[in-house]
């Protein structure tokens, strides 16, 4: 009888042995003279009452509270990203993203669209932008 063992190789066994940090606090990893702490500091002296009359209290709590959606994709915007998808990708991927986004989950796509198309009327982005 022929013995037909298996072997198996353990791959998330490392080598090295060394100790992976992971910062605790996302604060210390973006400089203070960074672009989205300036962006940050001139949203949240913004008057925001158009947008919050535009959307509902009744329903389901939102995903991404609607100021904080409203900073990420003016950033975005600044950074030259203007896709819902880019968007989404880069609040996956940026720590400036994630920094702006303050801990709620990363939007989906269909979210930051249509927060844009229903939201972001012609009144609402006049009334934000002219602050």
């Amino acid at each position: 009888m022929i013995n037909k063992q298996i072997i198996q190789f353990n791959y998330t066994q490392t080598s090295a042995n060394y100790q992976l940090y992971l910062p605790m606090d996302v604060e210390e990893m973006i400089p203070l003279d960074d672009s989205v702490r300036l962006h940050y500091l001139l949203c949240e002296r913004m008057d925001y009452r158009e947008l919050l009359q535009a959307t509902s209290p009744k329903g389901r709590k939102p995903a991404v509270d609607p100021v904080i959606l409203f900073k990420v994709i003016t950033y975005a915007a600044s950074q030259k990203i203007y896709s819902s998808r880019g968007i989404e990708k880069t609040c996956h991927r940026d720590i400036n993203f994630r920094w702006l986004l303050q801990g709620y989950a990363t939007p989906d796509h269909a979210t930051i669209s249509r927060f844009k198309q229903k939201y972001l009327t012609d009144t609402v982005m006049e009334q934000l932008f002219f602050q």
